[in-house]
C-alpha cells in the first residue's frame, strides 16, 4: 500500500538511504507510467498470472529475510540481539496489527464489490427499501476501507516508540523554530522603534 512500511520490513537499518527527494520523484513517474500503460491497455495480465507472479515473490522476498535475519543472529554478540530482538518484536506487532487492520476494513467493501459485480437480478434479491440499505452500505464500505489509510499513522504512533519520539521532536523543532522566529522578529521590531523615537 505504501513504500515506507515496504523499506521498513525489507531494509529496517538501511531505509534512510532509501528516502530521497530524487529516488521519490522517480518513483512516482515509474508508477504513474505503469499505471498509463496499464489503464491504455498495452500490457494486460490476467488476474491468475498476477496473483501467481505476485506470491511468488513473496515467497523469495520472505526467505531472504528469514535468511538474513539467521545470519544477523549469528553474527551479533548476546546483548544486541537481544535488543534486535525486541526491536524486531515491536517491529513485527507494528506490521500485524496494520495487516489485520487492513483485513477488517477491506472485507466488507470486497464482499459489496463481488455482490455488485456477480450482476444480481435486483428485482428478485432486492426490494426499493432493501436495495437504498444495500446502497448505504456499500458507502459505509467503501469509507472504512478508505479509513485504512489515515488510521495507520495512528497505529504507528501507538505502537512505534521511535516513530512517536521523531514525530514529537520534528514538531519540538518546529515550535522552537517558530518561537525563534517570532523572538528575533519581537526584537528587530523593538530595535526599530527605539531608532525611530
Amino acid at each position: 500500500m505504501t513504500i515506507e512500511p515496504t523499506l521498513v520490513v525489507l531494509f529496517p537499518f538501511h531505509k534512510t538511504q532509501f528516502v530521497s527527494q530524487r529516488r521519490a520523484r522517480t518513483v512516482v513517474m515509474i508508477t504513474a507510467i505503469i499505471a498509463i500503460a496499464f489503464s491504455a491497455r498495452l500490457l494486460v495480465i490476467p488476474m491468475d498470472t498476477a496473483m501467481i507472479i505476485g506470491n511468488f515473490l513473496t515467497i523469495v522476498i520472505a526467505k531472504r529475510a528469514v535468511n538474513r535475519r539467521h545470519d544477523l543472529f549469528a553474527n551479533n554478540s548476546n546483548q544486541q540481539n537481544c535488543k534486535m530482538d525486541s526491536t524486531e518484536s515491536q517491529l513485527m506487532l507494528m506490521l500485524l496489527i496494520v495487516t489485520l487492520m487492513f483485513i477488517v476494513y477491506f472485507i466488507p467493501f470486497t464482499i459489496t464489490n463481488v455482490v455488485s459485480r456477480l450482476g444480481l437480478p435486483f428485482d428478485y434479491w432486492f426490494t426499493q427499501k432493501s436495495f437504498e440499505g444495500y446502497t448505504a452500505l456499500r458507502v459505509l464500505s467503501a469509507l472504512l476501507k478508505d479509513s485504512n489509510f489515515y488510521t495507520n499513522f495512528d497505529v504507528y504512533c501507538v505502537s512505534g516508540r521511535q516513530f512517536c519520539f521523531a514525530f514529537f521532536s520534528l514538531l519540538n523543532v518546529h515550535h522552537r523554530r517558530s518561537t525563534a522566529i517570532s523572538t528575533k522578529f519581537k526584537h528587530k521590531f523593538r530595535l526599530r522603534i527605539k531608532k525611530n523615537s
